[in-house]
């Protein structure tokens, strides 16, 4: 029997330890793969904050007439009605006429009507009218301590609401959408403390409210309504000037530039967004005296009570500052009799607070005296502070 052949010298250095014989089968030596993990995929980065103007647009963008409680929607309608009495007295008075002779002078798109002129043009030329003619009348409906004002923004709503064949119900959410975003800022400036620096707060933030009640009507969505909003800061302008046609036109101007805002938004035109987040921009006139709180843009939105129900009701045809001398006997208060018959006694009228009248469209809510329209701790005095307004106020 043969033996097996001995191995080579090249397989002993290849296996120096091992006895290895030619009838062995030799494996070569097994060389390990090395296993290579995947990284596994980042995490998502997180979400920025959201703006609160993005807040308040998407607030504003969602909000149905079937959110609001019926006082709220019942105290819109006739706030409105009040607006269209005051667009229509207003219509005959020195600066409505001058306005409605240099619109017909300038032409425009038959679009729309204007409340009195007797012809149609643009939606834009008809809301600067109609807020001018409101004014007009000096029957303006202000919420205080803040001065939000019906007449610089409501006026505005008719004409889009008439080009876009809008309903009842969308006017009115769209009213009180308008009010409760121009309150809001105003009251993070806050509004009163504008006053002081001779700016007047309707036409500071009531293209806020216009530019966003606009786009309601025009069913933009939230981005573009936040490009509406942002670029109608740009226009917040006005000083407080009584006494002169430029008090009324100042209305005028707030509504057109607000409606003229949402128009090119829904073209495609853009904004800064994230320029009203800041206590710089249009809150400069105030960063000195350290009272801005940009808190108030946002919190508790789209809670009850809404922001319009806060207006008080003015009963007469005279500026804010003066209508309280016409209260007959000061410290009593009007019998329901008396007040439908536009013969109410107000209440305690001091010479700074609300000077809301009584009317009984206009339900009672509390505050001094049981004045309707007049929220609570406004009544003798600002609500705030306890300090009068500035002599000069005419709005």
């Amino acid at each position: 029997m043969s033996r097996p052949p001995k191995p080579t010298d090249h397989q002993r250095k290849l296996f120096p330890d091992k006895d290895i014989t030619m009838t062995q089968t030799i494996e070569p030596p097994v060389v390990e793969e090395a296993v290579v993990e995947e990284a596994a995929a980042p995490a998502p980065a997180p979400e920025p904050p959201k703006r609160r103007a993005q807040r308040v647009c998407e607030w504003a963008v969602g909000a149905d007439y079937k959110d609001f409680p019926a006082e709220t929607v019942e105290f819109t309608k006739a706030l409105l009605l009040k607006t269209i009495a005051g667009m229509i007295a207003g219509s005959r008075e020195p600066a409505a006429r001058i306005l409605t002779t240099y619109f017909a002078e300038q032409g425009g798109s038959p679009e729309v009507g204007l409340v009195g002129a007797g012809y149609r043009s643009t939606v834009e030329n008809a809301a600067y009218a109609n807020a001018t003619f409101a004014h007009s009348s000096e029957l303006e409906d202000n919420e205080m301590p803040n001065f939000t004002s019906a007449y610089w923004m409501l006026p505005a709503l008719f004409p889009v609401a008439e080009k876009q064949t809008a309903s009842g119900k969308d006017l009115i959410t769209a009213a009180i959408v308008t009010w409760e975003v121009a309150s809001r800022y105003s009251s993070a400036g806050p509004g009163e403390a504008l006053m002081s620096t001779h700016i007047c707060p309707p036409s500071w933030f009531g293209p806020l409210g216009v530019a966003v009640g606009t786009a309601k009507l025009l069913k933009l969505d939230a981005g573009r309504t936040e490009h509406a909003l942002s670029m109608a800061g740009s226009w917040s302008s006005g000083l407080g000037q009584a006494g002169c046609d430029t008090h009324f036109l100042e209305s005028g101007h707030t509504a057109k530039m607000g409606v003229q805002s949402a128009f090119l938004a829904r073209l495609g035109a853009t904004a800064e967004l994230g320029v009203l987040d800041i206590k710089n921009g249009i809150y400069a006139p105030l960063v000195a005296n350290g009272e801005i709180d940009l808190t108030k843009i946002d919190a508790d939105l789209g809670q009850a009570p809404y922001r319009i129900n806060r207006a008080c009701i003015k009963k007469y045809s005279a500026t804010s500052s003066n209508s309280w001398t016409f209260s007959p006997t000061p410290g009593s208060e009007s019998g329901t009799a008396d007040a439908a018959q536009g013969q109410g006694r107000g209440h305690h009228r001091r010479r700074v607070g609300c000077r809301a009248g009584h009317h009984p469209a206009f339900p009672r809510r509390g505050g001094q005296g049981g004045v309707r329209g007049c929220p609570p701790g406004l009544a003798g005095g600002n609500g705030r502070t306890g300090r009068g307004w500035p002599k000069w106020f005419g709005c």
